[in-house]
């Protein structure tokens, strides 16, 4: 199994977070010019009332309403049948599981009680730690993505 880095990184990180000990993360991050309206469509904007009114069916409006049309509606209407809000509501957030049965406990026993944050730090600076992880011991669940962005690169 091949790991990268940035899951190396994000690996460390969520451990630290489980152990109570908080992390800041300095990195610089920016947004190239030619890059604008891909960030924007990343973050999404407000649909508009005759957006929203668009995605509501006849059927769906007959169901609760008797003559007429989705024209008539208004937000708080529309929101009974789910109708996003936004381009792109975000999803929620996946979970990370992560088996911790053989790691260090402040207790010095296996699987009792809080983790020893140092200890588990501490290991990651072995190399053999790292190598007898398993696959099976780290599972990412529930995650869910948006459609892809293309953007040109910026060189």
């Amino acid at each position: 199994m091949t790991v990268s880095l940035v899951s190396q990184r994000s690996y460390i990180l969520e451990i630290l977070n489980n152990s109570g000990i908080f992390v800041i993360n300095n990195d610089m991050t920016g947004i190239y010019n030619n890059h604008i309206e891909q960030a924007k469509e990343q973050i999404g904007r407000e649909l508009t009332l005759e957006e929203r009114r668009a995605m509501v069916t006849q059927e769906m409006f007959n169901q609760i309403y008797n003559g007429g049309g989705p024209e008539s509606l208004s937000h708080s209407e529309i929101d009974q049948w789910g109708i996003p809000k936004r381009t792109r509501e975000p999803y929620q957030l996946p979970k990370l599981n992560i088996n911790t049965e053989f790691w260090p406990y402040e207790s010095g026993e296996c699987g009792e009680g809080p983790l020893d944050a140092t200890a588990v730090f501490n290991s990651f600076k072995d190399d053999n730690f790292c190598k007898c992880l398993l696959e099976e011991d780290i599972q990412l669940c529930n995650y869910q993505s948006h459609p892809t962005i293309k953007a040109p690169l910026s060189n």
